[in-house]
């Protein structure tokens, strides 16, 4: 757990856009993840039960990050729903 003094003395830097890590951007172990963690590590704080983001920036970047995800996902449940659709109407066709 850090104490206050430490918890003020946290870089006001700018974090690398979080998306950069997101799926379809490499792996698990791309230089491109590994230079985010590195980034915004000096922005995290230690709450005494987990990391959390302590410059302004850094929680800005993982609320924009967090409405890319919920866009995905709504895009996907839209595109699995057409899908669905079609799978219906095929299996309708064929009992035919």
């Amino acid at each position: 757990m850090t104490d206050a003094s430490e918890a003020d003395s946290v870089p006001e830097k700018r974090p690398a856009s979080i998306s950069a890590a997101s799926p379809g951007s490499g792996s698990a172990t791309s230089p491109a993840n590994s230079d985010m963690v590195r980034e915004i590590l000096p922005c995290m704080v230690d709450d005494g039960e987990f990391l959390a983001p302590g410059c302004e920036d850094l929680i800005a970047e993982f609320e924009r990050e967090r409405r890319r995800i919920d866009t995905q996902i709504t895009e996907l449940n839209d595109v699995r729903s057409a899908l669905t659709g079609i799978i219906s109407a095929g299996k309708a066709f064929a009992d035919r």
